[in-house]
């Protein structure tokens, strides 16, 4: 009797906007839960009893009346194993699919590893999850709980493939907190800088990251930020930024040395000669 009022009270809520007579407005959002449950079974290809198909609407009967109608998509895009998900995590799993309807199939799919997650950093992981299908996790494993909100709102889905795989070829940190840093201040045309051969090559190192910035302010300002934060790395990042100049310029020096010291050691050579000549006929 208590889930029976509860889904009334849900169907009343939910169909107000409808603006039809309570009974009307009861029958109406009853219905629109009873549809829910179907797409549910249709995502997941399955054939429900009546005592299962029943027990399914009253759970979203329950979710509808905390999350509003928002219950009512997460359920028809997450599933039978959305509702399988809530009986064995509990009520999270509803209140943050409500939150992100369009990844109530991914959280169905792996509550144990996007729900720990969701709960600790909040709904952006979701956010996340469904511009980068499959990589959330990894995308919090390489940039932290700060990045992942600003990455969730800024984030272009073309984009997100291929900035997580960099991160995943970094050298350090460090590295990884530039190349955010950079994709978000300039998006995909900074990718397109770093380029995939460069990373492919060789891994991601934060002298590729600098170089990457298109202006000369760009690159000052990676290299402060660096200078600030991980003193020894700006050593080696100068150092790899200057090194293919670096060589050259040796080399052209010390043949330019070689060119101009060449004839004053002739003449300081003749010069020792004609002084030993002069001093030899003086003893004579």
């Amino acid at each position: 009797m208590r889930n029976r009022y509860l889904m009334i009270m849900a169907a009343v809520i939910l169909a107000s906007a409808f603006n039809q007579p309570v009974q009307a407005q009861a029958g109406l959002a009853i219905r629109a839960v009873a549809e829910a449950v179907e797409l549910a079974a249709k995502k997941s290809g399955r054939v429900l009893s009546p005592a299962a198909k029943a027990g399914m609407e009253q759970t979203l009967g329950k979710a509808a009346l905390q999350y509003g109608d928002n219950a009512l998509l997460a359920a028809g895009e997450g599933g039978v194993e959305l509702f399988e998900a809530g009986v064995k995590y509990g009520d999270d799993v509803w209140r943050l699919c409500a939150k992100v309807p369009g990844s109530a199939r991914a959280l169905a799919i792996s509550p144990a590893t996007l729900l720990p997650l969701a709960k600790r950093i909040g709904p952006d992981v979701l956010l996340l999850e469904t511009k980068a299908p499959g990589l959330a996790a990894k995308a919090v494993q390489y940039f932290g709980d700060d990045g992942i909100h600003a990455l969730a709102r800024a984030g272009n889905p073309a984009d997100m493939g291929r900035l997580i795989g960099y991160a995943g070829r970094a050298e350090s940190d460090q590295a990884r907190k530039m190349l955010l840093n950079g994709y978000l201040e300039q998006g995909g045309k900074f990718l397109d800088r770093v380029g995939w051969k460069t990373v492919m090559a060789g891994g991601l190192s934060t002298a590729a990251i600098v170089a990457a910035y298109k202006t000369s302010d760009g690159i000052q300002t990676g290299l402060v930020e660096v200078a600030k934060t991980r003193p020894e790395v700006f050593h080696k990042t100068v150092s790899a930024v200057i090194a293919p100049v670096a060589t050259p310029l040796k080399l052209f020096l010390f043949a330019l040395g070689c060119i101009l010291l060449y004839p004053a050691a002739v003449i300081a050579r003749r010069l020792a000669g004609h002084f030993r000549k002069r001093g030899n006929g003086m003893r004579d």
